[in-house]
This record gives C-alpha cells, structure tokens and sequence, in this order.
C-alpha cells in the first residue's frame, strides 16, 4: 500500500465534499453525532482551499481522506486554555478517513504527516478540538495528545458543541 499527500486545488472540491459527506453520514448513523451530518457547505470548503492548506491523502492513486491545516484556528479558541499560548502553532481541522478505509492505520498515519509539515513550518504544538465521545477522544490521546479540557463550540448552524480541546508540543 503506498500512501501519500498533497495540497488540494478548487478542482478537489468535489472529492473532499464526498469524503465529509460520508464521513458525516458513518459518524451518524454509527456514533450518534450529528456535527458534520449534513455535511460542511461547499462553500466553507473552498474558502479553506483557498485560504488555508487542505491536503488529500491518497492510497496509491485514490483520494481516501482529508485534512485541513492552518497557523491561525477557525475557531475563536481562548488562548489562555493552551500550554504555551505564544508561540508558533499549527492548527488542524477535519480530519477524516473513508469510512470503508477506517481502522487500517491510516488516521495514525495522518496525524504522522501532520506532525512532520508542523515540524517543518516550524510549529512548536499542533492544536484541535474534537467533539466530546469517547472513541475519539481515546484515539488522540493514544498519540500522546493532551487533552487540555471541554470547551464549546457553535457550528455554521449555530449548534452548540461540547468539544474537547487536544495539543501536543512539537
């Protein structure tokens, strides 16, 4: 299995819509979470390509995933919450893996890659939230993620969200 990354253009726009949108759907029907069910507008995904860096990930020449990064947050995070607030971080926000393709490794992999491109633009943490159940919560602190405690968070919908904030010195 050869797996890669890269950058996303507008033209991905399609293909990282479907993997959310499945995503979305799995993390429904199967946990009982709603928050990217339906799934993220379009239009909020094209701003990221643009203005942030969405990368596909790929098993040989197949888009299975997708994760979004940045070196300022989305969200309006409270500063004081983090280990170091001042220095240099990286963001991460929407991760997600095929549903068909889960539990092989590769959500391990990713958070790999992501860790080196933070190392590499000189990040110092790599900072997210993630929404509070249990399984998720388990999988990051497996990767040695300290979860620094709940804070909430109001989607595009205006839904509140009880998320658990996670970082890792770099």
């Amino acid at each position: 299995m050869t797996l890669k990354i890269k950058k996303a253009e507008v033209l991905d726009l399609a293909a990282i819509y479907k993997i959310l949108s499945l995503c979305g759907e799995h993390l429904a029907t199967n946990l009982g979470l709603t928050h990217w069910f339906p799934p993220y507008p379009k239009e909020s995904i094209e701003k990221n390509i643009l203005e942030r860096d969405v990368y596909l990930v790929y098993k040989n020449e197949e888009i299975i995933g997708t994760f979004t990064l940045g070196i300022t947050p989305v969200a309006n995070y409270d500063l004081t919450r983090w280990q170091n607030p001042v220095s240099k971080v990286m963001y991460l926000n929407r991760l997600a893996i095929l549903p068909s393709m889960q539990g092989n490794g590769l959500g391990n992999w990713c958070m790999e890659q992501i860790e080196a491109i933070a190392c590499q633009a000189g990040c110092k943490a790599l900072r997210f939230d993630a929404i509070n159940h249990p399984k998720l919560l388990a999988f990051y602190k497996k990767l040695g993620y300290q979860d620094l405690g709940l804070w909430q968070l109001s989607d595009a919908r205006g839904q509140i969200w009880d998320v658990m904030l996670f970082e890792k010195l770099l």
